[in-house]
């Protein structure tokens, strides 16, 4: 028996949610298949008014897939946009830890730095390489002067920000620059610069900036405290649950496998390229900055994780490039 169809106000409301859904495939897949896909859901659904949920995650995935690949065909090479991904990933770390450089020393150069930092993440964010490879450039010297040597460039820039001079930072912003330099010298050759890309990407650094202000009583421990008439007393001391960690652990982790849907969807070595980038030049630095404080074996674990996603991209892509061989 075949199920009324839905009527007044409750086909209106279907329709509606329908068409929301529909938002995330393209404007130019909308246009030619949406009332189409409407109108299936309509049907399916008429005894039930919204679709259910299976359905709604359907259609929202295969929204996202037409995107990334509508986005793959229009892009310059692979390797170019895998680049500029992974030079943008890294601009985003850099710019949560120039914010938390000023939080800790408001009084020193680091807002300046940190504003720069800030104008180059959103640059690569909307493509704007010219914009974005000399502050690259500047900040590569500024973190490595005490090696390169000399108080200023030209006498002209003026010395300021963090002087890192370590194996770990030189890696990260050296490399984000020469990625820089490389788009640079295509754009040139071939007039294909990087594309925009979505605003979405600042709620990845809204999410570790409101992660380092959670504070979560975990327990607490003991601690002696002496004044200076050599008064003791024993107080309890609360012990905190490190939330930017969890965050910075859960973020990465959807951030890759998100990434290996991508490339299964595209089977495009791009996003494991990006994904690599990141992955190498960040490593060191994440490594050091939690030693002693995360334990071995937690690290290890994340790292290996990272490897094997990494890993799992750069497989699935090769498995397209052979099938479509």
């Amino acid at each position: 028996m075949r199920t009324a169809p839905l009527r007044g106000a409750g086909a209106g409301r279907a329709e509606s949610w329908c068409r929301r859904l529909l938002r995330a495939y393209p404007p130019a897949y909308r246009a030619v298949h949406g009332e189409e896909i409407v109108g299936t859901l309509l049907e399916v659904s008429a005894g039930g008014g919204r679709p259910s949920i299976r359905e709604c995650v359907g259609l929202v995935t295969g929204g996202l897939a037409a995107r990334l690949r509508e986005r793959t065909a229009r892009s310059g090479p692979w390797w170019a946009d895998g680049l500029a991904l992974g030079a943008l990933l890294t601009a985003l770390i850099n710019l949560l830890g120039d914010l938390t450089m000023v939080e800790v020393d408001p009084g020193s150069p680091n807002p300046v730095w940190a504003i720069g930092s800030a104008v180059l993440f959103l640059a690569l964010l909307r493509g704007r390489l010219w914009v974005a490879l000399p502050l690259a450039l500047l900040e590569a010297y500024q973190i490595n002067r005490s090696l390169i040597g000399g108080e200023s460039i030209l006498g002209v820039v003026p010395d300021f920000g963090p002087d890192y001079g370590s194996g770990e930072m030189v890696t990260r912003y050296g490399a984000m620059a020469a990625a820089l330099v490389v788009l640079a010298v295509l754009a040139v050759r071939r007039s294909s610069r990087p594309q925009s890309r979505s605003w979405w990407w600042v709620a990845a650094l809204a999410i570790m900036w409101a992660a380092r202000h959670v504070h979560l009583p975990m327990s607490s421990h003991a601690e002696t405290f002496c004044s200076s008439e050599t008064v003791c007393h024993v107080a309890r001391v609360p012990d905190y649950l490190p939330v930017v960690d969890l965050a910075r652990v859960g973020l990465t982790m959807a951030l890759l496998s998100c990434g290996v849907w991508a490339t299964a969807v595209t089977r495009d070595l791009r996003w494991a390229l990006a994904a690599a980038f990141v992955f190498l030049t960040s490593s060191g630095p994440y490594l050091a900055l939690t030693e002693g404080v995360v334990p071995t074996t937690v690290t290890a674990v994340f790292w290996a994780l990272q490897a094997v996603l990494v890993g799992a991209m750069v497989v699935t892509a090769r498995r397209g490039a052979r099938a479509r061989a």
